[in-house]
């Protein structure tokens, strides 16, 4: 609906599958789905308040002003909605009448450093995990760059925290 917020693959299928109205469900179906929404909503309250628990942690510093640990939230968007009109296309409703534009946000969080950092690209950059393993280099390469800027160095604990998107889950990303 307009001016609600996203919700996940799994809260909309679940809703449409409650208003699929050709599914005639019993009534015992529907407590079952309800329920397991209530318990998808709840698991999902949880990993976000531990996010922001070690948000906090990583905004802690010693008493020489050194960060003890970090956190960094990769975040892509997704790519039609940077999209921008070809230089000389005439208008058309096809889509590769375009130039792909990707943003990834990254959200660091070390010490004094409480900030985003956004990575953009375009479509001669592929896709997948090579670019977020990118994003991973770039992002530790930019917070220890602010860290100098600071006097200050990485910390020895780091926290990632990824999407749910197919780039973030290959092996690739995982080796």
């Amino acid at each position: 609906a307009k001016g609600s917020f996203n919700t996940c693959e799994i809260c909309n299928s679940l809703n449409n599958l409650l208003k699929n109205t050709r599914k005639k469900l019993k009534k015992e179906q529907i407590r079952i789905i309800q329920e397991f929404k209530r318990l998808h909503i709840g698991q999902q309250s949880i990993e976000r308040k531990k996010l922001e628990v070690n948000k906090e942690l990583s905004l802690e510093v010693d008493d020489t002003g050194q960060p003890q640990q970090g956190l960094i939230f990769i975040d892509g968007m997704t790519e039609l909605k940077g999209n921008s009109p070809k230089l000389g296309a005439t208008r058309t409703s096809k889509v590769d009448h375009v130039i792909a534009n990707r943003v990834i946000g990254v959200e660091v969080y070390c010490g004094p450093i409480n900030t985003v950092f956004l990575y953009n690209t375009d479509q001669m950059v592929g896709k997948g995990a090579n670019t977020m393993i990118e994003v991973v280099r770039q992002s530790m390469s930019d917070l220890q760059a602010e860290l100098q800027k600071n006097g200050l160095h990485m910390p020895t604990k780091m926290m990632w925290q990824f999407d749910n998107c197919g780039e973030n889950k290959n092996k690739t990303m995982f080796g």
